[in-house]
């Protein structure tokens, strides 16, 4: 599989919902003039009043501490203190831990194809020194379609056109690791920012697909913790990711050429397997490799760049005309099995078989297209023969001069083709069988010169 590029930057929304387990450690001595960070405490004054909160600060004749109660941050003087109440998180490393739930969309839009993916994913966030910093471990299961145009379709140059796009489904595994740090705090509230790093993976074990990319993030969010729900809280935020994605998600794949498969595999076995290749396969007429066109059955090597042929290519129309010759020689043989085919070529719009020892005229169409149609009806796949030298070859067409002229004329290269009883020298390539043929008219007859020398037969 050839590497492929980046993809580039993306937009998502990231929304998780966070389940806190807070950790406590055992109260320690109030200290005087220190920072520390009590959990939970409570100040008993001396009118009988309570304060429960946050202990921020103990200062020489004073004390500072936020309220669990909207009060705000509160400082009191010593002298109105009767007794203090705290716990003090002694160790502030893991100091809470939260696992929660992660829902990614992304929508990668460009001009040939579109991507979309949806990953659910289980994480694990960790925060440390008073939630001032957190590492966030995150993986799971997702699927993803990507839609592609087929430009192997006739005027198909936008993915909006009707009946110019096929879609294929994967399985996406994503995972990574984030870090997180806190921007502004409030008392149920943080604002955050962070980037991240992991990869993701796309497979399809129908179309032999398993492949992996990068995806880096930069994002921001807000995180709400619940006073009616205790330990649970929201987080929301936007970020812009770096994807590094596999090749199925690249601009340039569409139905040609034809991505990832395993060498020996023939383009037959090929259509069969792939499902978007195989509610295709009445119209591929063949198949071009590495720029050439050949035979659907062609056997393939890992590397090679294949694309699917119909119709409406050019090289489409050559090898159903091309067939379509071979038809018509066919059915004349049926009728007059002493003529002598010569060849039968596609041309620019249509095709002709040029035959010896044939006397034929228009009274004779209607019985050979009554024929032709008995041939397309018993649809015989065509077969490819290659011949190691031309001795093989001159042994199977000794009995026709015209096809032992082209054979000593060739220097390589020398095959032929069969349908049913039928067989002749032939290059290529042609259409997978001959039912594909739908509509089959003859429109006229005249007579030729073999290689346009007057002393052969016409």
């Amino acid at each position: 599989m050839k590497t492929r590029s980046p993809f580039g930057i993306i937009l998502l929304w990231l929304l998780t919902a966070t389940a806190i387990y807070a950790q406590t450690n055992t109260p320690t001595a109030l200290q005087e003039s220190k920072t520390i960070a009590p959990e939970a405490s409570r100040i008993y004054l001396k009118n009988g009043e309570s304060i429960e909160g946050k202990l921020i600060k103990v200062n020489e004749d004073s004390i500072t501490i936020e309220s669990n109660k909207n009060y705000g941050i509160l400082t009191i003087p010593k002298r109105d203190i009767l007794l203090i109440e705290f716990r003090h998180t002694e160790v502030k490393l893991n100091r809470r831990y939260g696992l929660g739930y992660i829902s990614k969309t992304y929508i990668i839009s460009a001009v040939e194809n579109t991507l979309n993916y949806n990953v659910n994913m289980i994480s694990l966030k960790t925060y440390f020194s008073d939630d001032s910093f957190a590492l966030q471990w995150y993986g799971g299961y997702g699927s993803a379609t990507v839609t592609v145009l087929d430009r192997t379709r006739s005027g198909c140059t936008d993915r909006t056109q009707t009946g110019c796009t096929i879609k294929r489904n994967y399985n996406v595994f994503q995972a990574g690791l984030r870090g997180a740090f806190t921007a502004q705090k409030q008392q149920n509230a943080l604002l955050y920012y962070g980037l991240g790093a992991g990869i993701i993976s796309l497979t399809n074990d129908a179309e032999n697909v398993n492949e992996s990319g990068g995806a880096f993030s930069l994002f921001v969010g807000a995180e709400l913790f619940l006073n009616e729900i205790p330990n649970f809280g929201f987080s929301g935020e936007i970020a812009l990711d770096y994807i590094s994605t596999p090749s199925v998600s690249r601009t340039d794949i569409n139905v040609s050429p034809i991505p990832t498969f395993s060498s020996g595999i023939s383009g037959t076995q090929l259509i069969a397997e792939r499902a978007e290749l195989k509610n295709r396969s009445a119209e591929i007429v063949g198949l071009r490799i590495n720029g050439k066109s050949r035979d659907v059955s062609t056997p393939l090597q890992n590397g090679d760049t294949v694309e699917t042929l119909t119709f409406n290519d050019a090289d489409g129309q050559y090898m159903f005309w091309h067939t379509s010759a071979h038809v018509l020689a066919q059915a004349i043989l049926r009728h007059y099995p002493d003529a002598r085919p010569t060849i039968g070529p596609p041309i620019e719009n249509g095709f002709y078989y040029d035959f010896a020892d044939l006397i034929f005229s228009e009274e004779d169409f209607e019985k050979i297209e009554r024929e032709i149609d008995n041939i397309l009806k018993e649809n015989y796949l065509t077969e490819r023969i290659d011949y190691r030298d031309k001795s093989e070859a001159l042994k199977i067409f000794q009995s026709n001069p015209y096809k032992k002229e082209l054979i000593e004329s060739f220097d390589e290269g020398l095959s032929a083709y069969r349908q049913g009883e039928f067989l002749d020298l032939c290059r290529g390539p042609h259409i997978p069988s001959v039912g594909m043929i739908k509509a089959f008219k003859i429109l006229k007859t005249s007579g030729a010169y073999w290689r346009q020398i007057r002393k052969m037969h016409s």
